[in-house]
């Protein structure tokens, strides 16, 4: 809570933005995850799931966390998670 308290306006907004675009990659690899499994990626569509996972990497780094996409289009596609997680025990991250 101490920090928390600390935290400035403009902190909060700025963490509301990161929030927004991480959710928004989240959208976009979801829907290349669903074409993924019913038609398979072009080499293009490929290299846009690359470029969106390495936007959200920079993203949660910048709140201390790791970006995991989970490809499987039946559930949630990107997660933040902290360097105890992994593969096998991301759904205990944040799930966008």
């Amino acid at each position: 809570m101490d920090t928390l308290a600390r935290m400035t306006l403009r902190d909060v907004g700025g963490i509301a933005k990161t929030i927004d675009a991480l959710r928004k990659i989240s959208g976009q690899l979801h829907h290349q995850d669903e074409n993924a499994c019913n038609y398979g990626l072009s080499p293009r569509q490929e290299k846009r799931v690359a470029n969106l996972e390495a936007q959200a990497e920079t993203l949660a780094q910048s709140l201390g966390y790791h970006a995991y996409h989970q490809s499987d289009p039946r559930g949630a596609s990107l997660y933040l998670i902290d360097e105890t997680m992994n593969d096998t025990n991301y759904h205990n991250g944040l799930c966008l």
